[in-house]
């Protein structure tokens, strides 16, 4: 997570109107990987599933619309940490607008502290309302669309306009804040949508496991898989600090709701660190584990958000649910040779695999199905010289 520090400078950045000039595409933006930095559950633990999910700068929190709270039917709106702890439930009006599944927060210009949010209209037309920080309506104003009560919305801070993902033609509609239509883009057939601030594109999701970043134009930038994270029905997107803010409705048992936290990596080609790629010891070293469960399921473990310079851990079923540790060590000094340590709570089979990207040498560590996994202690895993193999 960003500093307080870098959190305040941003917020200040958005607030004074700088964006314009630090976020403009460039003419070739350079490829990007994704890489897991955290995720929390929000049904069971909070008694909602997410569907649209916003950044606020100033106050570094989140704002999760849920069209379908457990406790009641009724729409809520919570403020939750970048942890997923519940800072607030925000309480809706007497008469609450019948809202869709997107939610966006101005952070610039004349509507800034305000909440952009899409209404269900059972009409050809997009209603979008405008809520101050308590969630009293301001204004509201219609936009010629589609029967679609799931439409996301975002705040471009670069443009200062809103952008409204018409799911059902699978377009987004460009609008000043006031309602005035700016144009339209054609898209793909998106749910949830966000505007990238640091590379200036928007980033959207498609009720599915991918991610679409496109310009400011509409041009497609790349597409990202998330289903290596462990998502498997992303509705709503948000953008802040440099993280990506993901809301899974479905887990892997078809139930409750998560919030995954995602950053872009520039790919340098070396060791490309990713959901299921560990990177480690200056990123020299690219540590891979496949596993096989006593259902013959097979599937590639999964890196935790968490980890130092030299280890890391990774999950096989359920992000919650740790499953091995991995060290590459530098061990020149005392025996010429890097050290590769590896525990796992698991008789699961499993092959790890630790690749040294500087001479292509691979160590692998192989645990048969129904073996408590032993330890591994490897301290001539890697010869600190780099000749090739």
């Amino acid at each position: 997570m960003g500093s307080k520090k870098l959190r305040g400078l941003w917020a200040a950045i958005v607030g004074c109107g700088l964006l314009g000039a630090l976020t403009a595409p460039a003419q070739e933006l350079p490829s990007m990987t994704l890489r897991s930095v955290g995720v929390f559950e929000t049904l069971d633990a909070l008694g909602f599933s997410p569907d649209g999910v916003t950044y606020r700068a100033a106050t570094g929190t989140l704002f999760v619309i849920s069209a379908a709270a457990e406790a009641s039917p009724v729409t809520g709106i919570y403020e939750l940490s970048e942890q997923g702890e519940l800072i607030a439930q925000i309480p809706l009006p007497a008469d609450p607008p019948q809202l869709g599944f997107g939610i966006t927060w101005a952070d610039s210009g004349p509507r800034a502290g305000h909440f952009f949010l899409p209404e269900f209209t059972g009409t050809p037309t997009i209603q979008v309302v405008e809520l101050d920080e308590s969630l009293q309506e301001v204004s509201r104003f219609e936009v010629t669309g589609t029967i679609s009560p799931g439409d996301g919305i975002t705040f471009n801070s670069m443009s200062g306009n809103l952008a409204i993902v018409d799911s059902g033609a699978c377009e987004l509609i460009e609008v000043t804040p006031s309602g005035r239509v700016v144009r339209t883009l054609a898209t793909p057939c998106l749910a949830g949508i966000t505007f990238d601030a640091m590379r200036g594109t928007y980033l959207g999701v498609d009720v599915g496991t991918t991610l679409h970043e496109f310009t400011t134009d509409g041009d497609p930038v790349a597409t990202y898989d998330l289903s290596v994270f462990g998502i498997r029905q992303a509705v709503g997107v948000g953008f802040g600090d440099g993280e990506i803010y993901v809301a899974d409705e479905i887990d892997r048992t078809n139930t409750g709701g998560w919030i995954y936290t995602l950053a872009f990596e520039e790919d340098t080609g070396a060791c490309p660190a990713g959901a299921s790629v560990l990177c480690l010891n200056g990123d020299r070293f690219q540590v891979e584990v496949d596993w096989r469960d006593f259902n013959d399921n097979t599937g590639a473990g999964r890196v935790v958000s968490f980890r130092s310079a030299d280890s890391g851990l990774f999950w096989f079923f359920n992000p919650s649910n740790w499953e091995m540790m991995v060290k590459v060590l530098d061990g020149c000094r005392q025996n010429g040779h890097f050290w590769v340590f590896a525990a796992a709570t698991t008789n699961v089979e499993y092959t790890l695999k630790v690749l040294d990207t500087e001479t292509d040498r691979e160590q692998q560590y192989f645990n048969p199905l129904g073996v408590a996994s032993p330890a591994t202690t490897d301290t001539i895993a890697f010869p600190c010289a780099s000749d090739p193999p």
